[in-house]
């Protein structure tokens, strides 16, 4: 993804004019169509006023009139309502604590849709930290989810909410082989908790049995779990495996086989599902 994104503005804009209508729970979904400027209440205290000047997109935003943030989004190229149906600016309480937070715009593909997300902290103030594409918001509902496609695969994010309201990626689910995934849960830090090949399931936080396979017709050869360039045996057709984990490049899958449950990598075309 490629974003234009200039350092904070000292640009000021006076608030004025009365707080519009404010309802706690819903979902604004705005853009630029044939305005300057659009203002969204965030809560009956707090305004956001997002600015096209110059051809850049600006963010301020203000509590009981003064500004608490401040940020230039660069030239997404968005006019309201994207081709693929996204809305350039959309405006949720992800957090639960009672401010909407803002989640502008910054970047277009194919079938990618790019966020950049302004969070509201406890103490007032807010955190320019999230990045997500394709969002998904629920009102009422703290967290969301979003997706996106590399070449090949889409990956699927469920984003919750960690200390201090701050969002981050809880799990992210990646089609691996047409028809299997690998599901990565992390913590609050971004640190990788577990990873494991799942099947499908409409709920991506849906707990699901392990996934097993076989050796394909030609066998597989299985390498060290410590070295991949090292053949530690060889699988013959038919050989049950269980399905742990992929490698970095999807190109490899850590196996499970034999009565004492050993341990290897097998290549992924050398694996035929049930």
């Amino acid at each position: 993804m490629q974003t234009n994104r200039a350092g904070l503005l000292a640009l000021a804009i006076t608030f004025a004019g009365g707080q519009a209508a404010f309802a706690e729970c819903d979902i604004i979904e705005s853009g630029f169509k044939e305005k300057a400027e659009q203002r969204i209440a965030l809560s009956p205290t707090v305004e956001a006023s997002l600015v096209q000047l110059a051809g850049e997109n600006l963010v301020y935003i203000y509590k009981n009139g003064e500004t608490v943030f401040s940020g230039d989004f660069g030239k997404a190229g968005w006019n309201g309502t994207s081709e693929t149906g996204m809305p350039q600016v959309i405006a949720v309480d992800v957090n639960g604590d009672g401010v909407k937070d803002l989640f502008v715009g910054v970047g277009q593909g194919m079938v990618n849709n790019y966020y950049m997300g302004m969070v509201s902290q406890p103490d007032g103030q807010w955190t320019q930290n999230v990045e997500v594409s394709n969002p998904v918001f629920t009102c009422g509902e703290q967290g969301f989810t979003g997706w996106y496609r590399s070449g090949p695969r889409g990956t699927d994010e469920v984003w919750a909410i960690g200390k201090g309201g701050l969002p981050y990626v809880q799990i992210s689910r990646t089609v691996v082989d047409d028809h299997v995934f690998q599901r990565v849960d992390y913590d609050a830090q971004g640190k990788v908790v577990t990873r494991r090949i799942v099947p499908y399931a409409e709920d991506i936080r849906t707990e699901t049995a392990p996934v097993t396979a076989k050796a394909a017709v030609g066998g597989a050869s299985v390498y060290s779990p410590d070295d991949r360039q090292t053949e530690i045996t060889r699988l013959a057709a038919d050989t049950p495996l269980v399905l742990l984990e992929a490698d970095d490049t999807y190109s490899l899958m850590l196996v499970e086989f034999g009565p004492d449950r050993k341990r290897g990598w097998v290549a992924i075309e050398d694996v035929a599902y049930e």
